[in-house]
């Protein structure tokens, strides 16, 4: 047998949908298990991640032969291809599922090793892919008195690319999750509004102070993370820029007015793909001269002024009446003189300050 058959393929091909959708990387061997089962019976399941210094094995039994018999695979644990022993394996739970950590070995996985002739297994199916950096992942399907055939090894081939690409899709959501929920724990520090947007354009989290803002300067009520919808507009208009006109320059920010205030949003987007919103509250206007105590000098001041509005260095250039080429070593003297390396960051560290200084003035006058 060379190819699937249509009906199994038909089948395969109807999970995949499910198999793209599971972003959750903590259940992950567990989903991936119970997918495999789906279409190629097994009596015990493992999914093995093997890094440079440490395994981590899941085991589920998927049959009573495979649970009948786990026991002993506990017993035997220490004789496994893949670890080598150590004095006390750790022991955690995984879902359901039980996992062992212990250091890895050189030896191989192979059907007539010790350890799965010790456990009487007759047959065996493996898949791998690349994990994180410097692993692998191993997935091992064992049967006792029966074979696999050719139809169960073709399943396995044919699930095999998106197990992994799904795997490492999962990996890169919880990693831009954890940067992006650290990235925000800093930004809600600085008592400034952050709001983290999805690949559409929606909001994934915001800051509380993002919150109070968005309900403060939108008129209608806000629910949940939900964005305004002249907020949602301006947003794909902005996408739209930057997907134009890439990282040249910053895209124009929003600005909603109010008598005694005004809100400023900025909309970002990182070299990976994420996007933010910056939201800031102004209650007067900005003075390029506050910037003097950033050890800027007046017109480097001024420049990081229009570069805090979004003006871009021809611009910047046109209002200061100086040449391009000159507004590009005061751009260079206030990266340095910042130590950042981006005019993004200049402005953050320029608004940092500028809260800093406003917090001072408002403790002189409450004290």
């Amino acid at each position: 047998m060379k190819r699937l058959p249509y009906e199994d393929l038909h089948r395969v091909s109807g999970t995949l949908p499910e198999v793209y959708a599971h972003t959750d990387l903590e259940s992950f061997p567990a989903f991936t298990a119970e997918v495999v089962q789906r279409f190629v019976a097994a009596d015990l399941i493992e999914y093995n991640v093997v890094a440079a210094e440490e395994c981590v094995l899941t085991q589920q039994a998927t049959s009573p032969e495979g649970c009948q018999r786990y026991p002993t695979f506990k017993v035997h644990l220490d004789k496994h291809p893949l670890l080598r022993p150590v004095s006390a394996p750790i022991t955690r739970s995984h879902g359901a599922q039980p996992c062992h950590t212990l250091a890895t070995g050189p030896r191989p996985n192979r059907l007539d090793h010790e350890f799965y002739r010790l456990l009487g297994v007759s047959d065996q199916l493996t898949i791998g892919f690349q994990g994180k950096v410097e692993s692998w992942i191993n997935v091992v399907l064992n049967r006792w008195r029966r074979s696999f055939n050719a139809r169960d090894a073709l399943v396995l081939e044919f699930l095999q690319p998106h197990l992994a690409q799904a795997h490492s899709n999962a990996a890169a959501l919880a990693e831009s999750r954890q940067k992006s929920e650290s990235f925000s724990g800093a930004f809600a520090s600085m008592h400034r509004g952050l709001v983290v947007l999805d690949h559409d354009g929606h909001a994934l989290w915001m800051t509380k102070r993002a919150e109070q803002w968005l309900s403060t300067f939108f008129t209608r009520p806000l629910g949940g993370n939900e964005l305004p919808a002249e907020l949602q507009r301006w947003i794909q208009i902005r996408r739209a820029w930057q997907k134009q006109n890439g990282h040249t320059g910053l895209p124009a920010p929003l600005t909603i007015a109010q008598p005694d205030s005004r809100l400023i949003v900025r909309y970002s987007e990182d070299s990976r793909g994420r996007q933010f919103l910056f939201l800031k509250e102004e209650k007067t206007g900005v003075c390029p001269a506050e910037f003097v105590c950033l050890g800027l000098t007046q017109r480097e001041g001024e420049v990081l002024y229009w570069i805090c509005q979004g003006k871009s260095n021809p611009e910047i250039a046109a209002v200061e009446g100086i040449s391009l080429r000159t507004v590009h070593k005061h751009v260079e003297h206030i990266l340095a003189k910042l130590g950042v390396e981006t005019r993004v960051a200049a402005m953050l560290t320029a608004l940092q300050a500028l809260d800093q200084s406003e917090a001072g003035r408002e403790a002189l006058l409450e004290g």
